[in-house]
């Protein structure tokens, strides 16, 4: 590994014209029964297996984990641990189009489909998933560097591994061909291989949707207590759309989802210093507890209690929360970026704000 991170240094400090072929390797899917694929002059082959590969009459293929835990191909055998699929252009696989090629691999929950494609590619589909490409163009290009540095960081700590990172929110999204847009390739092109690095090493570049106004501190957020991820104010996200939610639960729901008895009472216990909340107490007929707001937040559902910055009450029908802000709230606001952008700012400087103390530079 050290032998890695310094080659890392290296490639930071000397941009290298031969990492520009960088690949990603992106988990789209984990533990199918099967799955279906589908492209122009569809191939495949065994991923052990360098020879030729076998062209699919029709372009398509049923792609099965048979009993004994192998893959095969529309049914036919024998069975192989993982297979490597290829076409002319894009390739279906189940309902998402991708680029690059396609691997299949058994594993013991079910089929994991794993799509390889160039890093730069890659980076247009998730700046269409993460951003809207209507954003200024500042913004996208600042979306772009940050959306690098991650899936960066991503690949070199998942050295070995059969993928890099997944596709949902949970690493950053990556929606395939159909999220590409025009405003995303020119952002990723007109960025092309720069990351942001700190001491010579890419950054954690954390981003979420929309803070409300304040920024949080990475060590409450993502208990990643990093240098460039403090708690700042942002004006620019205070008017955004979005800024504001509010939720509504009975009693009986809330403590389903919370694994409780119905819930009689719910009171914020303390908060952090940009004012979101850090834990809460919860009262039901069986007596009283503290929770962490991290685990409230993770066991109501992300996209209804959407970010930490909330107060709760009761209500007539059960409780009320009423919020601000979208996501964790460490690193960069992308509704905030926007405002930004559209006074003026240019995306170093949008960069320079959200991660304060970190440097811009061409990796490739």
């Amino acid at each position: 590994m050290r032998r890695v991170f310094a080659f890392v240094v290296l490639a930071l400090l000397l941009p290298s014209p031969a990492l520009a072929e960088a690949m990603i390797r992106i988990a789209v899917a984990e533990n199918l029964p099967g799955v279906a694929v589908s492209a122009e002059r569809l191939r495949i082959r065994p991923l052990t297996d360098e020879g030729t590969y076998r062209a699919i009459e029709g372009g398509k293929a049923s792609i099965q984990r048979d009993p004994s835990g192998l893959v095969t191909v529309d049914g036919g055998g024998p069975g192989v641990e993982a297979i490597r699929i290829r076409g002319d252009g894009p390739i279906a696989v189940g309902d998402k189009m991708v680029r690059g090629s396609v691997e299949v691999l058994a594993t013991p929950g079910g089929l994991l489909v794993v799509n390889e494609l160039p890093m730069e590619v890659y980076l247009a589909a998730v700046l269409g998933s993460e951003m809207p490409p209507a954003f200024p163009p500042e913004a996208l290009k600042a979306q772009a560097v940050a959306a690098r540095t991650y899936a960066i960081g991503k690949k070199l700590a998942a050295e070995g591994q059969p993928y890099h990172l997944g596709a949902s929110v949970l690493s950053q999204v990556y929606g395939g061909v159909h999220r590409e847009d025009p405003r995303t390739h020119a952002a990723v092109e007109a960025t092309e291989g720069e990351v942001l690095v700190f001491e010579h090493a890419p950054i954690e570049a954390y981003f979420f949707s929309s803070c409300g106004g304040t920024t949080e501190d990475g060590g409450n957020a993502l208990s990643r207590s990093l240098p460039y991820l403090t708690s700042h104010s942002c004006p620019e996200a205070r008017d955004t759309p979005g800024a504001r939610w509010s939720l509504e639960l009975s009693g009986a729901e809330l403590g389903r989802r919370l694994g409780l008895a119905p819930l009689q009472g719910i009171s914020v216990v303390s908060r952090t210093a940009s004012g979101r909340v850090r834990s809460v107490e919860l009262r039901t007929a069986k007596g009283s507890q503290r929770l962490d707001a991290v685990t409230l937040r993770r066991r109501v559902g992300y996209g209804e209690i959407k970010s930490l910055a909330f107060d709760a009450a009761a209500t007539k029908a059960g409780f009320r929360f009423t919020g601000k802000g979208n996501g964790h709230g460490a690193g960069m606001c992308q509704w905030g970026a926007a405002a930004a952008a559209k006074s003026g700012w240019e995306y170093r400087r949008i960069l320079e704000h959200y991660y304060p103390g970190t440097e811009l530079r061409r990796m490739y």
